[in-house]
């Protein structure tokens, strides 16, 4: 049996605070991230539910640019570190994806140890 405000979705366990959710809703322009390592889990968890393979197009200590690995797909997340604090914050986003169902494909390989790792670190604290 799950914490209340816990979802089992398959693998995922999926917080009430709106850790990954089904809809490009969860992802705009001026959403806040605690810290670059919680924007990456959410991508992970993101990419994960929507079925598709992002790449790290551009990174550096303030900046992260993640872009589909499709070859034609337009959909882009650009996040930068608020100045003066931890914060990160998704500045530019390009949603909506024009790859195929075939170049989505592997969408798998980003739930690494560490992102599921965390997940289940977050459901028992």
């Amino acid at each position: 049996m799950l914490r209340p405000g816990i979802a089992d979705i398959g693998f995922l366990f999926l917080t009430s605070e709106g850790c990954v959710g089904s809809s490009d809703k969860d992802l705009y322009v001026g959403k806040t991230f605690k810290n670059r390592d919680e924007f990456k889990q959410h991508m992970a968890l993101y990419a994960i539910k929507q079925k598709f393979v992002y790449r790290c197009a551009r990174s550096s200590p303030s900046v992260m640019v993640l872009e589909c690995s499709g070859v034609s797909c337009m959909w882009r997340v650009y996040a930068v570190l608020v100045k003066g604090s931890s914060l990160y914050e998704i500045r530019k986003l390009r949603g909506g994806h024009s790859c195929s169902v075939d170049e989505r494909a592997g969408y798998q390989r980003q739930a690494t140890y560490s992102v599921i790792g965390e997940m289940l670190k977050q459901q028992f604290t």
